[in-house]
């Protein structure tokens, strides 16, 4: 059971990391969209609301895509915790 200690507290590592550095990334990426949107709404249509809509879909995808890209982190380094595959007929060794 020690051969998996490793990748766990890689896991854990990067899950710790990850939610320390979220809110700071959450900030700088949601400023960076919600100035875009501002470019945008300046430069197409000044006169009109903001659109609510538009700025939930941003958040949306900037959680989505940070979420998506943590599982697939955890993904690489769970990796290494699957047991290697076996020939067919090949005897299973004790202590394995």
């Amino acid at each position: 059971m020690h051969e998996l200690r490793g990748p766990a507290i890689a896991i854990a590592v990067v899950i710790v990391a990850f939610t320390t550095v979220l809110a700071g990334v959450m900030v700088v990426l949601g400023w960076t969209a919600f100035s875009v949107y501002a470019l945008v709404k300046v430069i197409g249509s000044g006169s009109d609301d903001p659109n609510a809509t538009g700025i939930l879909v941003a958040m949306v995808l900037i959680v989505t895509t940070l979420v998506a890209m943590l599982a697939g982190l955890i993904k690489v380094i769970g990796k290494a915790m699957e047991a290697p595959k076996r020939a067919e007929g090949t005897p299973e060794l004790p202590g394995l």
